[in-house]
Order: C-alpha cells, then structure tokens, then sequence
C-alpha cells in the first residue's frame, strides 16, 4: 500500500469577538462607556439618543460600532468606527477594532494602516501586534509576522495563541524543532487546545514518530469530537501502520464532518482515500 501523507493542520488563530459587545480579537476587550452590570441591555435606541444629547462623545460611537458589528451591519458599524477615530484621532480602539473590520473584509492595506496607527499610539498593546502579525502571515512575509509575534511574547509571554501561530509559521516553513517547541508550549499554557495537539501531532508525523503522533490526534479528539482534521489525520496515521480497521471509521467520520463544514477540499480527499480502500 502506497504510503499516505495527507496529514491536515489548524490555521491561524484568528482572534475573533469574546467579550460581550466586543469585536476586539483579545478577550476581555468590550464596551467603555456602558454599565457593566447589565452591558447586553443596551440598544441602538439607547446609542443614538446618547449620540444626539452628545454628538461629539467618540466613546459612544465606538460602541454602537460594536453593536452593529454584533449585529452584523457591517456597513453601519464602519461608519461609527471611521466617526470615533475622526472625533477622538488618539483613539487606539477604535482603529484596532476598524482594523479587524477591514481584516475580515479581506481590505489587507486598510487593516494593516489601522494596526499601525494603533501601535504608534498605544505600543505596548500586545493584542495589536498579535493581529498584525496574522495579516503578515496572510500576506506570506513570514518574517515581519515573527518579529510581531516575538514583540507580542516580550509583552504577555503567557499568550498561548501566539505560540500555537508562530508554530504554525514555523511548520509551514518546515522548521520541525521551532514548530514543535512552540506547540509544546501552547499546550502547557491550554492543555484543552485541540487545535494545538493535532497540529503537534502531524509534527510528529513529519519526524516519524507515530505513536506520539497518535497519541495528540486521539488526545485533540477527546478533547473536541467534532473536529475533522484530528480524525483524518490519525486515520491516515493508522493506514500508514497498515491498520484498515482503524483507519476507516476515523476517515469515515471526517469525511462526515467536513461536509457538515462545507469545507469541500478536504471532504473530497478523504472520500479520494477511503475509494482507494475499496479498490
């Protein structure tokens, strides 16, 4: 039997929304202005009234930015975002928040002024250069994304989705022993990282160490069955060491969970393999 190597990785941890009413990509970041006690109770009617008794307070536009981003009225909550920064121009918020805005709208120029503006007024905000240093890895300049992901640990060496990206940085330039160093300790730091463990495994995988390879593929299953890479990847693993047994449940069960994703790709190379099987 040919010997498989279609071993999948986690992308990049994209930091998204966490906090209530935040669409910062740092966890903890949310409202300036509202009441912390009840901060999902405000409403657009609250926001406009506010902005009409103060048209010139910058705070409550950022926040009914974060509403609407909430909301999913994107075009309204740039516009807030854009009159912030244009009452309050020292308003590192707001152009970091505008700056996620235009990074999931795929505008790569416009997010990284907005970082970089960000960062010259605030250059001590890690989170600011953990997302610039995401747009320089879209962007292929893998060395500009490791300087910021090396800026980001010198300021929080204790954010473990900067270890698992600049992992992931490393693998994708083959640099097993960096790859593997920093998935190490992004588990260390979140042991319940699944994403980290598959990704580890197929490092292992690449080093021909199978059983350690097993071991975090069955590990980032237990710990998130519902993820399609860790079941492709310890199935190929299992047909590699000739087990059919094994292996085609686990393949089975990713193909299942690819399609449920709509991630067509890789659906259609697991069923590629599990056809193969059958010949």
């Amino acid at each position: 039997m040919q010997r498989q190597s279609f071993f999948i990785g986690l992308g990049l941890t994209a930091l998204t929304s966490i906090a209530s009413l935040s669409v910062s990509i740092y966890p903890g970041f949310g409202q300036s202005t509202t009441s912390e006690s009840q901060p999902n109770k405000v409403t657009e009617a609250d926001y406009t009234k506010a902005i009409a008794i103060n048209p010139q307070d910058a705070k409550t536009y950022f926040n009914r930015g974060v509403f609407y981003y909430e909301q999913k009225k994107w075009k309204l909550a740039l516009t807030d975002y854009t009159k912030a920064i244009a009452i309050n121009p020292q308003d590192a918020e707001a152009y970091f928040n505008r700056g996620v805005f235009y990074y999931e709208q795929k505008k790569w120029e416009l997010a990284l002024a907005d970082y970089n503006k960000a960062i010259a007024i605030n250059p001590q905000d890690a989170k600011t250069y953990f997302n610039r240093g995401v747009l320089y890895y879209e962007q292929k300049k893998w060395e500009l994304a490791l300087a910021d992901y090396n800026k980001v640990l010198g300021l929080n060496p204790q954010f473990a989705e900067v270890y698992y990206n600049r992992g992931l940085l490393s693998y994708d330039q083959e640099k097993w022993e960096l790859a593997l160093a920093d998935y190490n300790k992004a588990i260390a730091i979140n042991p319940q990282d699944a994403d980290a463990y598959n990704n580890r495994g197929n490092v292992y995988s690449h080093q021909k160490k199978w059983e350690l390879a097993l071991t975090d593929f069955t590990k980032a299953i237990a710990i998130n069955s519902q993820l399609p890479e860790a079941y492709a990847n310890r199935g190929v693993l299992y047909l590699n060491k000739e087990d059919k047994q094994k292996a085609v449940p686990d393949l089975q069960q990713a193909a299942q969970l690819f399609q449920a994703e709509g991630n067509t790709d890789a659906y259609e190379k697991v069923i590629n393999i599990l056809k193969e099987l059958q010949k």
